[in-house]
């Protein structure tokens, strides 16, 4: 009676355990919350007893708030494998809509382990994501075999794990999978992000949008990005994409307020191609770097980049080559190319020599005890 739309339309106060559900199809033009399996479920009560739940080759298409398993809700141990989710804002392969409740603040097992795999996540407006389109707080996300895509021009916040995120996304991963937007905001991980990313791995995947597309995420809007890595090929049809971030919105960042670290990731063998601000760690930022205290520091970077403005593209950040001398303790492989060249010094005016490694390097142990 609410509009919510699931095989269940509403599940407070339930307790479903290790369900399975093969050849679901809903179809609704409910603008609240569809879900494969359940439709809307609260953040207190009984959520966190929606766990070990799986559907298989399933169809379920609605307009806001859907997802594959959960239209908006919570729950743990969740499972999508061939599945088509479909929508408007907030389309994911498990949840539309991931939400979080303080009662079960700091239980992390409440938050853990989600799967997509061999589905499509088509959405036409904001935040769709492999596992959630809007997100607060998962560990434990794996997507393969995907593709997820945003078809409008005026759509933004994609993602391989999910199109926002305002809580920590950690140890996710996303293989061979296709993030496809029309819009901004493109992220191998994230589209955009609001929180903490840690451990966290792209490999083998495409990533491509209008502009504002990251290997990791697409905007990082505030907190820190750490030990994570990607070879993905990062595609912007117009401009700023980054091996790492997109676009770091650093605007006004201090020591305490709106800080952003990036630290222990590595991109390696990747491709980056654009018009302009195309970097090997970021795309573009919002203003200088920080100085007072280092916040971006042991980053490797291993790519090849291919721009129309050679003073807007840079292994360390594309719209502000500038700022590379701020990244402390960032190493680049010597071989990395260019717009056709590897880099010296007329193309990498900012980064010393010293800077550089060569395959044999990687090889040493030394490389990573004294290069910190």
């Amino acid at each position: 009676d609410k509009g919510y739309v699931g095989l269940i339309e509403s599940g407070n106060g339930i307790k479903m355990k290790n369900v399975n559900i093969d050849t679901m199809n809903i179809t609704s033009n409910s603008s609240l919350a569809v879900g494969g399996i359940i439709g809307y479920i609260e953040d207190i009560g009984g959520s966190y007893y929606t766990q070990n739940i799986n559907i298989a080759d399933s169809y379920i298409e609605g307009t806001d708030n859907v997802g594959g398993v959960i239209g908006f809700g919570m729950g743990n141990h969740l499972n999508a494998i061939d599945v088509e989710v479909i929508g408007v804002n907030n389309i994911g392969g498990i949840f539309g809509n991931k939400s979080y409740s303080n009662t079960h603040y700091g239980q992390t097992e409440k938050h853990t382990f989600f799967t997509t795999e061999d589905s499509r996540i088509y959405g036409t407006g904001y935040n769709i994501g492999g596992i959630a389109g809007n997100s607060i707080y998962m560990l434990y996300c794996s997507v393969k075999n995907t593709n997820i895509e945003m078809t409008s021009v005026n759509a933004s916040k994609v993602g391989g794990i999910a199109g926002y995120s305002g809580g920590a996304i950690q140890y996710a991963s996303v293989e061979n999978t296709n993030i496809i937007s029309a819009g901004s905001k493109v992220g191998g991980i994230i589209g955009e992000s609001a929180h903490l990313i840690n451990f966290a791995y792209v490999r083998n995947s495409n990533i491509e949008g209008y502009s504002l597309v990251g290997g990791i995420c697409g905007t990082q809007l505030t907190s820190d990005v750490i030990a994570t890595y990607n070879n993905a090929t990062i595609i912007t049809n117009t401009h700023t994409a980054g091996g790492i971030v997109g676009y770091l919105s650093n605007k006004g960042m201090t020591a305490t307020n709106r800080r952003i670290q990036i630290y222990n990731n590595y991109v390696g063998n990747g491709t980056i191609k654009g018009q302009s601000n195309i970097g090997g760690m970021i795309g573009d930022i919002a203003e200088d770097l920080y100085t007072a205290k280092s916040f971006y520091y042991r980053n490797y970077i291993d790519v090849q980049l291919e721009s129309n403005e050679s003073n807007t593209t840079s292994l360390g950040i594309g719209g502000r080559p500038d700022q590379n001398t701020v990244l402390a303790n960032t190493y680049y492989y010597k071989y990395s190319i260019i717009n056709g060249q590897n880099p010296n010094e007329e193309n990498e005016i900012f980064i010393k020599q010293d800077q550089y490694l060569k395959e044999e390097d990687l090889k040493l142990q030394s490389t990573y005890t004294s290069k910190r």
